[in-house]
């Protein structure tokens, strides 16, 4: 019997398919579940309706703002036709077109792009609140540890050993006579950092954990030097870690690299020495 050796990269999680597992049975689509379904054909109930939750998310309406009032306690009523949903198919249109035309496809424009949770979307800038007083600073950490309960690493261990452990991969693998090579690619580890804390200019984060990290291990010692320093964070992720942290971010690179994070922190720095 032939060896095969398979180099086994693993984040969190890994499954492995059996052989001669039944076929699972094809999924219901939109059009054969509802009634006037015109754009959205094509995908599984449970991904138009996850999609019409998306629709509400990004515009702040609920169901019978789009459909009928009457469709609140009647399902076929659903399907009745009104005005925002004629302009909510062409908005689909328009979206799927833009992705096409200027993103290859991908779908890097939706709803949320424009409305951010309005039915009518903001296309005038306030200069008054660009040059007027910054909004107040949230008072110390906004999401506390609960006394006594685990902590979220600690209950995402437990789930992944309910469902074998993340030996399961490596085992399944093993046992259809593969060798296999577990290779660990990331790893965050938390160490004692000293006090009081050294003196720095410029913080630069490379990661949403590396950041949480560094205000539980500082406490309010870290805030204030943050607070005084230049704060740049490598992508978006971890900018909207920092601001659910409280804590400002002056720099954020176009593209997520260390490359383009050290081009924008230089090109920051000659703006504003």
């Amino acid at each position: 019997m032939r060896t095969i050796t398979v180099m086994s990269i693993v984040w969190l999680l890994g499954a492995a398919v059996a052989a001669g597992q039944a076929t699972p049975p094809k999924p219901q689509m939109a059009e054969e579940a509802f009634t006037n379904v015109q754009i959205l054909k094509g995908i599984p109930v449970d991904e138009f309706m996850g999609t019409m939750g998306f629709f509400s998310a990004s515009l702040g309406l609920n169901c019978t703002d789009c459909h009928v009032d009457e469709s609140g306690g009647n399902w076929k009523k659903y399907a009745d036709e009104t005005p925002l949903k004629q302009t909510a198919r062409r908005m689909m249109q328009m979206v799927a077109s833009l992705n096409r035309a200027s993103f290859g496809g991908r779908q890097m424009v939706t709803c949320n792009t424009c409305h951010r949770g309005t039915s009518r979307p903001n296309v005038m800038p306030s200069i008054a609140l660009l040059y007027g007083a910054p909004p107040p600073d949230e008072p110390g950490e906004p999401f506390t540890q609960a006394p006594g309960q685990p902590s979220a690493d600690q209950v995402l261990d437990r789930y992944v050993q309910a469902i074998g452990g993340r030996e399961l991969l490596r085992d399944e693998l093993a046992q259809r006579g593969m060798t296999v090579d577990v290779v660990p690619v990331s790893q965050t580890v938390e160490r004692a950092l000293g006090d009081p804390p050294p003196a720095f200019d410029v913080a630069t984060f490379a990661s949403p954990s590396a950041l949480r990290a560094f205000v539980r291990g500082r406490g309010e010692d870290g805030r204030q030097a943050l607070a005084s320093a230049i704060v740049a964070a490598i992508g978006p992720t971890t900018a909207d870690a920092a601001a659910v942290l409280g804590v400002r971010v002056d720099v954020v690179p176009p593209a997520p690299s260390m490359a383009a994070l050290i081009d924008a922190l230089a090109v920051y720095r000659r703006q504003h020495n």
